[in-house]
């Protein structure tokens, strides 16, 4: 039988991949910085009725929030942000490409993070499987950008390459402590309540965050995405669906672990260009594609 955090993983998957698409045409219409805005703005108001519905469904659980717990999700969602501003930054240099594809090793100082944050660690079935997973990766990534092995072996002292490591250690940071905020609640609540809970105050957090740097960087920016709702919207919602997931799923399970396993987008996103756009897919993204599924089947089987 399929477990609960591996059903709850694949449907993060599949709402993160739809987002994507959504933010993409959104960042056609406005910019990219308004599309990532409007995926905090429209969804922390649906993460609170979230939140109220899950407590009422659960007759009511005890969940006190702690100053661990609005620790856990201030530093989460501050991660979050900060880890997208370096991605967004990333866009504006000359070897961009490089700097996406050094943000996939998220898995690798996901483990790291997990284990000296949380104390919880991989098996080493599990290690190997996110290393295969790692490289299928990027093979997928680096087929068609600007970018070769070579170029991976020998340019991680470039500032693109800085920032794809660090956006990818803040993602990490930012699943660690998401799940350390969950535990940090006091009380008898089930993961899922604890999840809600930590998903409506960071996403509430968030956007606070981003108002006040999207206002400053841009004076107008929040009106014309409040202004063009009838397309931000959707990224918005399909975002907080693919969190509420993503949230539960660190709830009940390791985060190295979801992380892993949640390398499927990648290959959604490929496909789901592909059958769009009728592209052939390349021997390259095969093998990518390939070693991604044997790594997270590994992890999947790992104690």
């Amino acid at each position: 039988m399929i477990q609960t955090w591996v059903l709850l993983t694949f449907a993060a998957a599949f709402f993160q991949n739809l987002r994507t698409a959504l933010q993409k045409r959104v960042a056609d219409d406005i910019d990219v910085v308004g599309a990532t805005y409007a995926r905090y703005l429209f969804g922390f108001p649906l993460s609170i009725l979230y939140a109220v519905v899950m407590w009422s469904l659960w007759d009511q659980p005890t969940a006190t929030p702690t100053w661990t717990f609005l620790l856990g999700c201030l530093i989460g969602g501050a991660a979050q942000i900060l880890a997208t501003v370096l991605l967004v930054a990333s866009f504006q240099l000359r070897n961009f490409a490089v700097a996406t594809t050094y943000s996939k090793t998220e898995v690798i100082q996901t483990a790291l993070f997990s284990l000296i944050i949380l104390g919880e660690g991989v098996s080493a079935l599990a290690l190997i499987g996110i290393v295969i997973s790692l490289m299928g990766v990027i093979a997928m990534s680096m087929h068609g950008q600007a970018v070769s092995m070579r170029l991976l072996l020998t340019g991680w002292t470039q500032r693109a390459a800085i920032y794809g490591i660090v956006a990818g250690g803040l993602f990490g940071i930012s699943g660690v402590s998401f799940r350390g905020a969950s535990f940090a609640l006091e009380g008898d609540a089930n993961p899922a309540v604890r999840a809600a809970m930590v998903l409506a105050v960071t996403n509430t957090a968030q956007t606070l965050m981003m108002t006040a740097w999207y206002a400053a960087r841009d004076r107008g920016g929040p009106m014309r995405v409040i202004r063009s709702w009838r397309s931000t919207a959707p990224v918005g919602i399909t975002g907080m669906m693919g969190s509420v997931f993503w949230f539960t799923a660190f709830a009940y399970m390791t985060v190295p672990y979801v992380r892993a396993v949640g390398q499927v987008e990648l290959i959604l996103s490929l496909l789901t260009s592909r059958l769009f756009f009728k592209e052939r897919i390349s021997g390259v993204e095969i093998l990518g594609m390939t070693l991604t599924v044997i790594g997270i089947v590994a992890v999947l089987l790992a104690p």
